[in-house]
């Protein structure tokens, strides 16, 4: 499977958790919706969505024994305000739900590789 089926898969299922966690009271998944506009509006085109991520990973020192999180972290934050909008990361509540989608794909090994060797894939 191509990075670009990969993104658009890892894509979907971060919505459908986006959307699980909105309907739950009182968790730090919550986050604000963000305005239609942003989800339409000056959008990267998937190009270069992935040129700008493997910029930010490239930057990582890869003798740092947390890269590989970090990595998962850019990704993951540059996916999700690629969907969802710049202004996401506005929101007070949007790096928890950060916290909580990356500590549970790191949780499920299979995922977490497979997150893992398509971030290889960018750099």
């Amino acid at each position: 499977m191509d990075p670009v089926s990969n993104v658009s898969q890892l894509v979907a299922i971060l919505r459908k958790q986006l959307a699980e966690s909105q309907n739950k009271p009182n968790t730090s998944a919550n986050v604000s919706p963000p305005p239609k506009s942003a989800l339409t509006s000056g959008r990267l085109n998937i190009d270069e969505l992935q040129r700008k991520t493997r910029e930010k990973i490239g930057r990582l020192d890869p003798s740092d024994p947390k890269v590989q999180h970090k990595s998962i972290r850019i990704f993951l934050e540059s996916v999700l305000t690629w969907q969802f909008g710049e202004s996401l990361i506005e929101d007070p509540k949007f790096y928890g739900l950060l916290e909580d989608v990356q500590n549970a794909i790191e949780s499920d090994p299979d995922v977490c590789q497979n997150l893992t060797n398509l971030i290889a894939k960018l750099r």
